[in-house]
């Protein structure tokens, strides 16, 4: 039943995913000028990039990507995207306007789901200097709850990942400021509290080998965020991309489209602030992977 419930949508995704930029094409983009890559942008599926405003096009194409999904993609898996989207958005929030995602809630009659964004975008307009530990916390407890409604084995590891990556991003930042940790001792997807209680040279032998590459590269300093993202991306590669027909299908494709947005956003705004290539270069996902 699942099968023939994803075949059509999943089939249509694959043909869509052939419009993924490859390695060769985001070298040609890393080293052409400003004005190349948007002559070439204005010819793909990523046009809204160059013809809008930053945080209104980055806005447009995670919703236009959300409403599609939702025809298909079951509540559950959908809801998960929408709860991680925040997080992915907040660089292009529109301070003084409704948040996008609300009204994509609201619009789903997700009651419950509304008023979890409206909690994040409350704490958010708080600013105080707890303002992003608070947030963090809040999303870890939240998607501990998702991952326990996930029915599909490989999204559930997915998830999982994805949460346990970013438990070992928070203690870290929290060990290197000297913030308090206690707070995440109750998250259990790994030895969380020796973690906490000893010195960061020791945690990838206290973490799950899957963890440890992503940890060492964390340790050294370098980029966090691409860390995640490339871990999740290789495991999505390995336990996604083969499956013909499931929501597997439908995330894989939604996470691929998310990345590229982030990385041709953040490239296009480097080229035109003239950022050297060597400080940029390094945070593209496709790049280093």
């Amino acid at each position: 039943m699942m099968y023939e419930r994803y075949l059509f949508s999943s089939t249509n995704l694959k043909a869509k995913a052939t419009k993924f930029i490859d390695k060769a094409q985001w070298q040609w983009l890393a080293d052409a000028s400003y004005e190349d890559c948007v002559d070439w942008l204005k010819t793909t599926w990523y046009k809204p990039i160059v013809d809008q405003a930053p945080e209104i096009a980055f806005h447009q194409m995670l919703l236009d990507e959300l409403s599609f999904l939702s025809r298909n993609l079951e509540e559950t898996y959908l809801k998960l995207l929408v709860w991680d989207s925040w997080f992915h958005a907040l660089r292009y929030r529109r301070e003084g306007l409704k948040n996008p995602l609300i009204i994509f809630a609201e619009k789903m009659q997700w009651q419950f789901e509304k008023e979890l964004l409206k909690t994040l975008e409350q704490i958010w307009s708080s600013r105080t200097s707890t303002t992003e530990l608070k947030i963090d916390v809040l999303n870890l407890n939240v998607s501990f709850e998702y991952e326990s409604s996930l029915k599909s084995e490989n999204i559930r590891s997915f998830w999982k990942l994805r949460n346990q990556l970013l438990l070992l991003k928070l203690i870290l930042r929290c060990k290197t400021l000297s913030l308090p940790c206690d707070e995440l001792s109750k998250f259990e997807w790994f030895k969380t509290k020796d973690l906490i209680a000893r010195p960061v040279e020791d945690w990838p032998s206290l973490v799950p080998s899957q963890l440890k590459e992503p940890l060492l590269r964390m340790i050294e300093g370098k980029d966090v965020d691409l860390a995640i993202r490339a871990e999740l991306y290789r495991f999505a590669q390995r336990a996604f991309k083969t499956i013909v027909s499931g929501p597997e299908v439908l995330v894989y494709y939604f996470y691929h489209k998310l990345w590229e947005i982030e990385d041709l956003m953040s490239l296009l705004e480097c080229k035109k602030n003239n950022v050297p290539k060597q400080v940029w270069q390094e945070r593209m996902l496709k790049l280093n992977v």
